[in-house]
């Protein structure tokens, strides 16, 4: 990650090794507000690690009513175990 930018806590939490061997996997995106990452039914095939902002995991009803179900900062990730449900992932 380029020096200046908060990290992501749980990378900065892993051994330097380990830092190193995950780097070439990791790429920085610029995502919009609103912007969706992910809805019902598709396979999610990307891991993100917030360095700024949140991503909120939004329930959707099936009469149209929205409600935030979880909001995940710098402090986490999304994307394991979310193809297990069904929430619509907004930043």
């Amino acid at each position: 990650m380029p020096s200046g930018l908060p990290k992501n806590q749980l990378i900065a939490a892993l051994s330097p090794a380990t830092q190193k061997a995950i780097k070439p996997h990791l790429s920085e995106v610029d995502l919009s507000i609103h912007t969706v990452i992910m809805k019902e039914g598709d396979a999610f095939d990307k891991v993100y690690f917030p360095i700024s902002g949140v991503i909120s995991t939004v329930g959707v009803f099936s009469n149209g009513v929205t409600i935030e179900m979880a909001t995940t900062g710098r402090e986490g990730m999304v994307g394991v175990g979310a193809e297990q449900s069904d929430p619509e992932l907004f930043l």
